[in-house]
């Protein structure tokens, strides 16, 4: 069985535009940044230079099917800028450029090695293709589903876009028709499903994305970064839960700034700030991906820690207490000598998370009743049974 590959291109080059439209109206109802409107661009690159490679057919223009294979190479370089730019990376400018300059300057040789320009443009797309699957695979920590199918259509799209060109590098593909079971044969049917999954999964990352950034919004904390009071409570309340049926510890540490108030009287709001936004840090950098911290209130934090012993958390906000004093003894000349002062409890079986926080609360209250700068474990434990035994903070 052999293919028909103008009526093969001039579809394939049907379904990239019409991607391309499907994108633009996504992009035009979301207007989340540029990077919808490169993808669609790459399709547009692509279906114009399909339209092209038919024109190419023709007796007489075969110097089209050179420039088409240009321009389909361009659309890889901007599906590569879409990726990039969904995460907020530049675009490699110069490698693009370079990239691109590499068939225009096989035309030189195309007299004399007709098969080595198309050889070399498919190559260059399979290595822009397998580096956008790269910028899509790289950014996965976002833990944005799309990106997984986007990764094995560039990956699809590569592989069999590699092997044709070492089919047309070595000869096994000639002018005339092409067997269905040669891999240059299958660029076209893969190109088409690349360009209409690519084209759903792309408006579903950008979705996606918009979804989790508001998500992220409405939970956190403007000044320090940190989990609003709602988050940390809603994450406090599940961890707790799951700690409970795995009969795991939980612990928890209440952190409250020592004379908050006072640092904004000697030196102002700004210097507050300042100092909150570095309690953040010290704290962000002790943590597991597992915990959570949360801003509870003006100058309270709570530091939630799943499968923490009472000993593990006690270490724990002992570390982050001294690195904050050491950070905040002077912030940009101003000798504001900040403290904090912690309150430490580990759950018990069915403890509830309102119970957890009184307890921590009361080891608060220990630590600056004596003498702040210092943590402190409450007197009894979450659920008011009794203290809680020194060799647990041991």
């Amino acid at each position: 069985m052999t293919l028909d590959l103008p009526t093969l291109m001039a579809a394939g080059s049907f379904v990239a535009a019409m991607s391309a439209v499907f994108i633009f109206f996504a992009w035009q109802q979301s207007r989340d940044g540029r990077a919808l409107l490169w993808w669609a661009a790459g399709d547009l690159f692509y279906a114009a230079g399909l339209v092209l490679l038919v024109v190419g057919t023709i007796p007489g223009y075969g110097i089209m099917r050179a420039m088409g294979g240009i321009v389909c190479a361009v659309a890889p370089a901007l599906f590569w800028t879409s990726a990039r730019r969904f995460d907020d990376r530049p675009p490699p400018y110069l490698l693009i450029l370079v990239a691109l300059l590499l068939p225009v300057a096989m035309l030189a040789f195309r007299a004399s090695y007709p098969s080595l320009e198309f050889a070399v443009t498919l190559a260059v797309i399979a290595a822009m293709t397998a580096a956008t699957a790269w910028e899509f695979w790289r950014g996965r920590e976002d833990g944005l589903k799309a990106r997984w199918p986007l990764v094995g259509l560039c990956l699809l799209q590569c592989s069999v876009f590699v092997a044709g060109a070492i089919e047309v590098a070595t000869g096994r593909v000639v002018d005339g028709p092409v067997p269905l079971t040669s891999w240059f044969g299958s660029i076209h049917f893969v190109s088409v499903l690349f360009s209409l999954g690519t084209a759903v999964f792309i408006v579903a990352l950008s979705r996606e994305r918009s979804v989790s950034l508001h998500k992220r919004v409405a939970e956190t904390d403007d000044l320090t970064g940190m989990l609003n009071r709602g988050a940390l409570m809603s994450h406090a309340d599940e961890a707790l839960r799951k700690s409970s049926a795995a009969e795991k510890p939980m612990s928890v540490i209440l952190f409250d700034l020592d004379n908050f108030k006072s640092i904004n009287d000697r030196f102002g709001h700004a210097a507050g700030d300042d100092v909150l936004r570095q309690f953040g840090k010290v704290v962000s950098t002790e943590l597991r991906p597992t915990d959570r911290v949360g801003r509870i209130g003006g100058e309270e934090f709570v530091v939630v820690l799943p499968q923490t012993s009472l000993a593990e958390a006690f270490a724990l906000a002992e570390r982050i207490r001294e690195t904050f004093a050491v950070r905040c003894a002077s912030l940009d000349g101003l000798p504001v000598k900040a403290t904090v002062s912690a309150g430490v409890t580990t759950a018990r079986p069915r403890s509830s998370l309102d119970a957890l926080l009184a307890a921590a609360d009361d080891g608060l209250y220990l630590a600056k009743q004596n003498g702040r700068n210092r943590v402190e474990r409450p007197r009894r434990g979450p659920d008011d049974s009794g203290g809680l035994p020194l060799e647990q903070v041991a």
